[in-house]
């Protein structure tokens, strides 16, 4: 096998044109026995209209000529007329058949971000994505892997009608290797049409300028069987046209799903739903006398809505259903062959989701309307002690809450947050948001971990206005100055970028910031090349610089309002001291000029900085 990073010599040796002829009589040998006889398509980086040929010889050919000095490509298509000097028009409107259906899989590099890890992992995949069904071919195209399924027949169209069935069938390929790819954390291309073209073996890849990457034949070897397969071999594990997005590159309204014989679900998920749902129980059991279809069909619905309503992934709602068929002893939705048939499945799973979706939706608009309905006047009543409203909100809430703590003042401005008694705090916003039963209750699952039961408005009532008496204004921060400098704190707590000053300064001017005289003709005006998009950087002097957009942006990221205008903020900074500076600062190569503002001399708010100046 040849390694990437072998010399062009020893690639000139090794990739000869015995890695062409194999692919292309693997690819087209049986098609060429056709009647009339058809054309196949090969394309250069230089001559990407290409040419169409009806002998491999000729190609071969072609392909050494071109192979020195641009990159090679083929195409699975077909055509019985071709264009009258063999030349251009790979139209999917032109093609007469197809030998089988290609996948890109890319490694990650350097450059290329998203891909599998490893060649390995691809092929892994590749291997295994379709159970039971490894690809007839594989090509190491200089940067990952090209899998192939060629068909035991070509592929051919005797109509229009044809044609559109099998660029249907292109789709839901694609579909379905796209989504099982994401399973595993991958993106794949979403172009996956009949004319798609891929990798000729033994040629180069020479996208990346000045290193030629070798493209060879991994599978079939010269000894080995060709795999080839029936298009409804495939068929029974691809997602349905029903379920196709519109949009090429959306992802499709059932996800990819593997069907097998022997899948299951996690056996605790299906433990803790067969004990806590009766209705799941009976139709795992078969015994649903409430049920008016007592088919295999009707208990299958029944037990993906109950999943599905409960959090279950797509996957773990085919496996349970599956599972549930082998258990009572019901037939598996086998096709012809013996292959489940994936279509029933999915169509289930779509049916389910929908009626849990539009379940969820009437039951949302019913509690608005109740809400509606309810008188929400407020009560005329004594004011709360401190003690009486903890007590309210610690047994309806479930929580020891301290105070209420506010910061800032106005109701434009003012933050607050909840302070346990153990000391843990959880930001909740103005005080709009902290009379909002929803928000109030995401703050306090994913900051406290504590599930708050759904309740009616009036207790909910209860609650808000217990939560409001505990309100107390912070000792200190009760000025707009010191207001401001808790916001550049936030910024800099959560939106950190200081530290890739240092770093870019080293890569735009070369300089070494840890000699002091390289750091003296540092000045504050030095070109800015900040990528992270932190808002804030301290300079060569450790001056503080902040972007007043960021300072925004993280009140409002931090407390999910609306945060202060950018004018209130510039005022702010103004009176701290800080003052504008119009300077260049760039981003993924691209170079602006915006406005930061620079702290005054003797402004402090990292630690370091204290203790620098005590020294």
């Amino acid at each position: 096998m040849i390694d990437d990073l072998t010399t062009e010599a020893t690639i000139a040796r090794d990739t000869s044109s015995d890695q062409t002829r194999r692919q292309l009589e693997v690819l087209f040998e049986d098609a060429l026995e056709l009647r009339p006889r058809p054309f196949f398509h090969v394309a250069t980086l230089h001559d990407i209209a290409g040419r169409w040929f009806d002998s491999i010889d000729d190609a071969v050919e072609y392909v050494e000529q071109a192979r020195a000095a641009t990159d090679v490509y083929v195409c699975a298509g077909l055509r019985f007329d071709p264009p009258r000097n063999r030349r251009g028009e790979r139209k999917v409107d032109h093609l007469d058949g197809v030998v089988g259906v290609v996948a890109d899989l890319d490694v990650k590099d350097a450059k290329k971000k998203t891909g599998f890890e490893s060649i390995e992992d691809a092929r892994d995949f590749a291997e295994s994505f379709i159970f039971g069904v490894p690809p007839t071919m594989l090509i190491r195209s200089g940067g990952g892997l090209q899998a192939l399924w060629l068909f035991k027949e070509p592929l051919t169209f005797d109509g229009v009608g044809q044609r559109v069935g099998a660029i249907t069938f292109f789709r839901r390929f694609g579909a379905t290797i796209r989504e099982a790819a994401k399973s595993r954390g991958v993106v794949l291309d979403s172009v996956h049409d009949l004319v798609r073209l891929f990798r000729v073996a033994g040629t180069f890849n020479r996208k990346i300028e000045g290193n030629p990457r070798p493209t060879f034949l991994e599978r079939p070897a010269e000894d080995e069987p060709v795999r080839r397969y029936e298009p409804d071999d495939l068929e029974a594990f691809l997602i349905h046209e029903t379920f196709l997005a519109e949009d090429l590159k959306a992802a499709p309204a059932v996800g990819f799903v593997v069907v097998a014989p022997d899948r299951s679900p996690p056996a605790d998920a299906l433990e803790a739903l067969l004990v806590n749902h009766d209705k799941a129980r009976g139709s795992w059991d078969g015994k649903r006398p409430d049920l008016a279809d007592q088919t295999p069909s009707s208990f299958d619905f029944s037990l993906a809505t109950i999943a599905i309503s409960n959090g279950w992934a797509d996957q773990e709602v085919v496996d349970l259903l599956i599972a549930g068929r082998r258990h009572r002893g019901d037939d598996l939705k086998t096709e012809k062959g013996g292959a489940l048939r994936l279509d029933y499945y999915q169509r289930t799973l779509a049916k389910a989701k929908a009626i849990v979706q539009r379940e969820k939706v009437e039951a949302e608009r019913a509690r608005r309307e109740a809400e509606k309905k309810q008188d929400l006047a407020p009560e005329v009543s004594a004011p709360l002690t401190t003690d009486a409203a903890r007590e309210i909100v610690r047994r309806k809430l479930g929580i020891d809450v301290e105070v209420v703590e506010q910061s800032g003042r106005g109701a434009d401005r003012a933050l607050l947050a909840i302070v346990l008694a153990d000391g843990r705090k959880a930001k909740v916003g103005r005080v709009n948001q902290l009379l909002n039963r929803d928000r109030v209750r995401d703050v306090i699952v994913s900051d406290f971990g504590v599930l708050v039961p759904t309740m009616k408005s009036r207790t909910w009532n209860e609650v808000a206005r217990a939560l409001v008496a505990m309100i107390v204004r912070k000792a200190e921060g009760d000025t707009d100055e010191n207001e401001a400098v808790e916001w550049i704190r936030i910024l800099v707590a959560e939106r950190g970028c200081g530290s890739e000053w240092d770093a870019n300064v080293r890569a735009r001017r070369k300089i070494d910031l840890d000699n002091p005289e390289d750091r003296r003709r540092v000045t504050d005006s030095t070109f800015i090349d900040i990528a992270t998009g932190g808002g804030w950087f301290l300079d060569a002097t450790r001056r503080l610089w902040v972007y007043p957009h960021a300072i925004r942006q993280a009140l409002v990221e931090g407390t999910r309002g609306l945060g202060p205008t950018l004018d209130v903020i510039r005022d702010r900074l103004k009176a701290l001291g800080f003052e504008p500076e119009q300077i260049k600062s760039g981003a993924a190569g691209k170079t602006g000029t915006r406005q930061w503002w620079k702290a005054p001399d003797g402004f402090v708010i990292f630690e370091d900085d204290h203790k620098r100046e005590g020294e």
